[in-house]
């Protein structure tokens, strides 16, 4: 009965074995295996966008944070409201399809009376959500939108006084006539629950022979997939954030 049941043990052992070789690989550690070129696609474009706006995240403040650099603080497990706040509302203003005051949603829904002709920008709190996923992999606390200087919320839409906010940022947003930037990864690679990229930030302009590449500096990011959203956990930049 001993062998039985030896022999029985070692082929319940060998056929689990088999079954887990049999099944495919799903993860490194626990984060997604491969990431796919629209991923990194979208990730290269987010890192862009938030060096325009000298923007760095992470678990704690850089030591060499400089004046005109905004810092996003991850504590707890939750990315700053105010932080997330402020950003969605500046990545917005860059985003070109953001109805303006003549744009279709000022028709849908007219400015009301009690409203000042300063904040000359609705734009749908749907949308300041969806920018805060897709850009960041936040979600948006709305109640934070009403610490912030040159806003005021009507209903499902927020009313924006822009020249009071670009004044309230650190530095002045680049004009993307001027400036083409980009984001070049050299290495992708997963840690445990997370992905880590790192590269170089491009400028490139049109110069008399050409296209002049100029680099601006390097990137460090960090990311964890969530409910189908990309959510940074850091953030860094090195060398010079200011364009020679």
């Amino acid at each position: 009965m001993k062998g039985i049941g030896t022999r029985l043990l070692l082929f319940v052992t060998c056929f689990s074995l088999c079954l887990a070789l049999a099944a495919p690989v799903r993860a490194i550690g626990d984060a997604p295996l491969t990431m796919t070129r629209a991923d990194k696609s979208l990730l290269q474009s987010n890192v862009a966008s938030l060096w325009k706006l000298h923007v760095r995240i992470g678990s704690a403040r850089p030591a060499d944070l400089k004046q005109h650099e905004t810092f996003g603080l991850v504590k707890n497990g939750q990315l700053s409201p105010a932080f997330v706040a402020q950003a969605v509302l500046q990545l917005s203003l860059r985003d070109e399809d953001t109805p303006h005051s003549q744009g279709p949603e000022w028709q849908a829904a007219p400015r009301p009376a009690d409203v000042p002709r300063r904040y000359d920008l609705c734009i749908p709190l749907r949308q300041l959500e969806m920018v805060a996923r897709q850009w960041l992999g936040w979600s948006l606390e709305v109640a934070a939108l009403s610490r912030i200087d040159g806003v005021l919320r009507k209903g499902d839409c927020l009313y924006v006084d822009t020249q009071r906010l670009l004044n309230t940022w650190p530095c002045p947003m680049y004009d993307p006539r001027e400036h083409d930037i980009f984001a070049q990864p050299f290495k992708t690679h997963a840690e445990q629950d997370r992905w880590i990229m790192q590269g170089e930030v491009w400028d490139i302009q049109q110069g008399q022979g050409g296209l002049d590449v100029n680099v601006c500096g390097t990137f460090s990011l960090t990311v964890k997939k969530v409910d189908g959203h990309w959510r940074i956990l850091s953030l860094d930049f090195g060398r010079s954030l200011v364009l020679q």
